[in-house]
């Protein structure tokens, strides 16, 4: 794991996992969207620097991150874990939310998800750039994508990619 935490610069770019990705401004958001999908159909939204949420190919939440916290997914629920380190090491400590954590998470992701629908639905963003293969339009399969999402949002038992 690195030492320092680097911003990441350029996701549209360094985001290859992601085979189909996409970055947009929208008028709700200050920092860029950028959104994708792994060749299994698992996709990634990163809403700026600090708004991070990752999902299987079914549907589940695996992994994210929001306001400086890592987010896990562990047998049907969310874990945070935070770095600690010492001169030597870093460490992923675990801490477990409480149900009213859990369910503000989930609400907040459900609402932000919602907007990037409705944002995309409307046409109501600018292309900054985007990576796909010919076959794919990342924007309706992104739609289609969310609008096929089960609510309220499932979570994974593990943070693994499948």
């Amino acid at each position: 794991m690195a030492r320092e935490e680097l911003e990441r610069e350029d996701l549209l770019r360094e985001a290859t996992g992601l085979v189909d990705r996409m970055e947009v401004t929208v008028p709700w958001l200050d920092e860029p969207l950028v959104w994708g999908f792994r060749r299994n159909g698992a996709p990634s939204f990163f809403l700026g620097q600090n708004e991070v949420y990752q999902f299987t190919s079914d549907g589940e939440f695996r992994r994210g991150y929001l306001a400086g916290r890592l987010l896990k997914a562990e047998e049907g629920r969310m874990v945070f874990l935070h770095r600690e380190r010492t001169d030597e090491n870093t460490f992923l400590v675990r801490t477990e939310m409480d149900d009213a954590e859990h369910a503000a998470i989930l609400q907040q992701m459900a609402e932000q998800l919602s907007r990037i629908q409705t944002s995309l639905e409307r046409t109501d963003f600018q292309e900054v750039g985007r990576v796909q293969s010919q076959s794919v339009d990342v924007v309706s399969d992104t739609v289609k994508w969310l609008r096929e999402l089960q609510h309220p949002i499932q979570v994974a038992n593990s943070p693994r990619v499948r």
